[in-house]
């Protein structure tokens, strides 16, 4: 019936995860399907904030979230589950 199953984490709030990411894991493995997992980066809404910040600066924390995102990936995502997982910026 799925193909893909989509879950938003946010790395800093257990709650946010806690109750989803079992049911994603009991569908991704009923289905066949795969597990997309995507956490946000913070945006800074407005230019003048992002002013104060050096031009790298969300470079680095986009490196940061991609590492902690694998990690949180390699320990709460079973191998026998197919998945993936990206820092998301931006957009609507």
């Amino acid at each position: 019936m799925y193909k893909n199953i989509l879950l938003t984490v946010d790395l800093n709030h257990e709650e946010s995860w806690r109750k989803a990411l079992p049911a994603a894991v009991a569908a991704s493995r009923e289905f066949n399907a795969r597990l997309h997992i995507i956490t946000v980066a913070p945006d800074f809404h407005m230019p003048l904030v992002a002013s104060y910040f050096p031009d790298d600066f969300m470079d680095g924390v986009k490196s940061r979230l991609k590492e902690e995102l694998e990690k949180f990936v390699s320990e709460h995502v079973p191998d026998d589950v197919d998945s993936t997982h990206a820092v998301v910026h931006g957009g609507k």
